[in-house]
């Protein structure tokens, strides 16, 4: 989600619905991983 925010506040340019599905895919890669080691610890 940092990326979306560098985007729109340091670069000057609007996120598109591509940035949003990469941002999404990013988190729930990371949900995936954050969830799978609560269940296996």
């Amino acid at each position: 989600m940092e990326s979306l925010l560098w985007l729109v506040l340091v670069e000057k340019e609007s996120f598109n619905r591509w940035d949003i599905i990469g941002a999404s895919i990013c988190i729930l890669g990371a949900s995936v991983i954050f969830i799978g080691n609560q269940k296996l610890g």
